[in-house]
């Protein structure tokens, strides 16, 4: 290892050496479970549209690939304070593309958000 190297290895890491203490890697970031799941196409196919998610604190956002031959509409439920499902937003995953969407409700707990095929 050369010398230019060597510094700036020792440089980056008293960078982060704070008061004497190390920070972890992830200090101050929020990391959320991811979710996984899939829709079957139906009608007998074995295709499905996958989808993943993390549930944040202020939006959501649904990664799909959808291996159908027409589009999915899909929608989020959210369980509220009452106890009632509430439905939000509602998006077009087009035949046979992996995009994604992003979901914004009102409140800022996403904890119990679902997805359903239909809307």
């Amino acid at each position: 290892m050369n010398v230019r190297v060597k510094a700036a290895l020792v440089a980056a890491t008293a960078a982060t050496v704070v008061g004497g203490l190390a920070l972890p890697a992830n200090a101050g970031t929020y990391q959320a479970e991811a979710v996984h799941g899939s829709f079957s196409c139906g009608g007998g196919s074995k295709q499905t549209l996958n989808y993943s998610y993390a549930r944040g604190n202020v939006t959501v956002t649904v990664y799909y690939n959808n291996h159908c031959s027409h589009a999915m509409h899909i929608a989020g439920d959210k369980q509220t304070s009452r106890g009632t499902i509430e439905q939000f937003g509602c998006f077009t995953a087009p035949a046979y593309k992996k995009s994604n969407h992003v979901f914004r409700v009102n409140g800022p707990d996403f904890s119990d958000v679902n997805l359903v095929k239909s809307c």
